[in-house]
């Protein structure tokens, strides 16, 4: 029981520290002319196109959800 609440506590702060990295990283530096932090008037994600990778990101979910349907109706029987 001890081993359990010790591997808990590390993941506990092993996510705390992650999280708090990728807040700091995504805080922008300011702007050296006094405008706004986004290039002047751009959309907030630089005009990147995401139609593509969100397709992809939906039919690996899809997939996954199969496969994840599958092994449980193999594990109830």
């Amino acid at each position: 029981m001890k081993l359990k609440s010790s591997i808990m506590k590390r993941k506990i702060k092993l996510i705390l520290f992650f999280f708090t990295i990728s807040i700091a990283l995504m805080a922008d530096p300011p702007d050296p002319n006094g405008g706004s932090g986004n290039g002047g008037g751009l959309l907030p994600g630089g005009g990147a196109p995401v139609g593509g990778g969100v397709f992809i990101f939906i039919a690996l979910a899809g997939i996954y959800g199969a496969k994840r349907t599958i092994h449980f109706s193999e594990i109830k029987e």
